[in-house]
């Protein structure tokens, strides 16, 4: 059975942005405008919402028919701008995915940083959005039978008079991480679809299931050394930008969010949202990458049995 080096494959998105800073920065900008520029929109018209709102809190004034109005207003806005994200989202998602596995499958195709939107994209863009819905479903359908436990548990409790013991907490927390792996291994087993789809220019998501076949486990193992050191990453990151964010806003003491403006605002949210952005493409080359090494070290060849035909 044919096999990959997890070695090669951890290090195959270290080795994008070693070979293609600018790339990188290119990315970057690319995903500042297309996923976070509908978040700035958004939170620039639900600011006066949301500091009305922290200001009546503030005030001990939640339950008033103020209170009531302002948040009702918030949600309607949110819930409109939450199409236009997800929108964004896609998009650059199906961008800079195409650009890494092009970066990896082709690497000679440099032309305009490795971006494009022909056939592959669409086929990929096809696969991801798949993967999403059919995502959805899964998680739904694995909860119904921890919601089925949870209200037996309940009830038993209810008619005994008694709280539930360890016991019930322990086989709770066994179904959820069970739940939690099944999916995980799910996962590993079509990620290749993704790859395998954007190289033939076909949707291939369930074609992963026999290349995958005995590999999920050095592929959790390289997935979970790399969310190791973005964990690190994200926390030290996360740390620098509040203490540079709380010394933008000149704020000596407790925040107060309620004087907060939107103008005043602007300079740390845009800084925040550019250093995100290249983080967050940092960590989409550094998971993309490798899906596209192991497909590449697996997949058999045009002269060898079992290629694809298309």
């Amino acid at each position: 059975m044919a096999t990959f080096s997890t070695g090669q494959a951890f290090a195959s998105g270290f080795k994008i942005i070693a070979r293609n800073p600018l790339a990188i920065l290119v990315w970057a900008l690319i995903s500042l405008v297309v996923a976070f520029a509908p978040q700035a929109l958004m939170a620039a018209a639900i600011w006066p919402q949301l500091q009305a709102m922290t200001a009546q809190q503030g005030a001990d004034a939640a339950q008033s028919d103020a209170a009531l109005e302002q948040m009702l207003a918030f949600s309607s806005r949110f819930s409109a701008f939450q199409l236009i994200q997800f929108a964004g989202s896609l998009a650059a998602s199906t961008l800079l995915t195409g650009a890494i596995f092009r970066a990896v499958l082709e690497p000679g195709d440099k032309a305009w940083f490795y971006l494009r939107a022909s056939r592959q994209e669409l086929w990929l863009g096809v696969c991801i959005v798949t993967m999403w819905v059919v995502g959805f479903m899964l998680i739904f359908v694995a909860m119904i039978p921890i919601f089925i436990v949870t209200a037996i548990l309940a009830g038993a409790s209810a008619a005994t008079g008694a709280e539930p013991g360890v016991g019930a907490a322990l086989a709770m927390l066994a179904m959820l991480l069970l739940t939690t792996a099944a999916a995980i291994w799910l996962f590993l087993r079509f990620s290749l679809g993704l790859p395998m789809s954007f190289a033939d220019s076909y949707f291939r998501l369930f074609d992963s299931w026999r290349l995958t076949a005995g590999q999920a486990g050095k592929m959790a193992l390289v997935g979970i050394a790399l969310s190791v050191i973005v964990f690190i990453l994200q926390m030290v990151l996360l740390a620098v930008v509040l203490f540079a964010g709380y010394g933008l806003m000149g704020w000596e003491g407790a925040p107060d969010f309620s004087t907060l403006t939107l103008a005043r605002a602007a300079p740390a949210i845009a800084i925040g949202a550019a250093v995100f952005a290249l983080f967050s493409v940092v960590v989409t080359v550094l998971f993309s990458a490798p899906l596209a090494d192991i497909h590449r070290q697996l997949a058999p060849t045009a002269d060898e049995p079992g290629a694809p035909g298309i």
